[in-house]
């Protein structure tokens, strides 16, 4: 291969990697999704402080206690990984999610990006990008806010 060049076996497997990873959380095989991750994994998760899973855990036991609390604060209703997109040894996966806050049952929509980096087929770093404003409002109970006009154009 020459310099430069992208490995589409590469990005094939990393996708396939990733979809792996999202089946066994789905399924609520946390013991398969830590297995996909490097020892020394960085997890970003954007938001304000009061988010309980806001923030950025390095390493494999932090990140299973990150999900601990994950699901000690939220009860996701609809997880789905609508899109992968890869280029080297980065996948982007845009998903569609809905959530209830366990303290006061409050339901809130999710549009987000998770941003993978594999090195030797295991994930290194997760960047999430989200708007955490529903979440927010959610979890504080406050009112939701209003939801984008998706249908405007500007010009």
């Amino acid at each position: 291969m020459n310099p430069g060049t992208i490995d589409e076996r590469l990005v094939m497997e990393n996708v396939q990697r990733a979809r792996d990873t999202y089946a066994a959380f789905l399924r609520g095989d946390l013991d398969a999704v830590m297995r996909d991750m490097a020892d020394d994994v960085e997890w970003v998760m954007p938001g304000p402080s009061d988010l309980p899973w806001a923030g950025t855990v390095r390493g494999r036991q932090a990140l299973e206690a990150w999900f601990g609390t994950l699901a000690q604060g939220t009860d996701i209703q609809r997880f789905e990984p609508y899109q992968f997109i890869s280029q080297g040894d980065t996948v982007v996966i845009l998903i569609h999610a809905e959530s209830v806050v366990r303290h006061n049952q409050r339901r809130y929509p999710n549009e987000l990006a998770q941003v993978w980096t594999y090195r030797g087929g295991k994930i290194i770093r997760s960047q999430a990008f989200e708007d955490t404003a529903a979440a927010v409002a959610a979890y504080r109970g406050d009112k939701l806010p209003g939801r984008q006009r998706r249908d405007r154009v500007f010009g």
